[in-house]
């Protein structure tokens, strides 16, 4: 048992936390067609798809943490979307540090959002620009704090390494190899291998 939930209880509160996908998905759109409101036609459809995924509700009140992850990046994007003040500049720091957290892979995802964040928009006041961009950066490091520090400090304590097994080229602890990890499990060998990516997922 988790928390004093029994197995029911538990499913439940995963598959709510799993929904957020959805929730999220519908709440970017919502705002993309309000910033684009010729995308309408095509955001309808994409959102429904992207409701109904078969992996997503394959994954649904399972102990999978990946529906975990992609909500937060969804939740990140979607106050990234809307109208900026400095408490989603915030949020979308938390966020996405967040995805990290649950995932390091998800570093792929705060790379592809940090230009979104922190390239000046057009029309935007230096001032306020500089305000969203701090604002970005302190949550994700509140995010990170929040959800990894602990973690990173007992894996400094045991390892030598906070990011154990990864990046030991530069922390060297002792248990493993001093050359970094590379991690090639979804790096396609080939052309084909990269062509056929779609259709393995699917």
């Amino acid at each position: 048992q988790l928390v004093g939930l029994n197995s029911i209880g538990i499913g439940v509160v995963l598959a709510a936390t799993h929904a957020l996908n959805g929730i999220f998905l519908l709440l970017i759109c919502r705002s993309l067609a309000r910033l684009r409101p010729g995308l309408a036609a095509v955001l309808v459809p994409g959102c429904l798809l992207g409701i109904v995924s078969p992996l997503l509700l394959s994954h649904l009140g399972s102990f999978f943490y990946g529906p975990v992850g992609s909500a937060c990046v969804l939740g990140a994007i979607w106050l990234a979307l809307a109208p900026s003040t400095p408490s989603r500049q915030v949020g979308a720091g938390v966020f996405i540090a967040a995805a990290v957290a649950i995932k390091l892979s998800n570093l792929v995802f705060a790379i592809s959002l940090s230009p979104m964040m922190l390239v000046p928009w057009k029309g935007v006041p230096l001032r306020d620009w500089l305000r969203d961009c701090a604002g970005f950066a302190f949550g994700g490091l509140l995010g990170l704090l929040l959800f990894q520090g602990y973690w990173s400090y007992k894996l400094y304590a045991l390892t030598g390494n906070p990011l154990f097994p990864f990046f030991n080229g530069l922390f060297k602890s002792p248990l493993i190899p001093t050359e970094s990890q590379a991690v090639g499990r979804f790096v396609p060998g080939n052309l084909a291998e990269f062509l056929a990516v779609p259709v393995d997922m699917a």
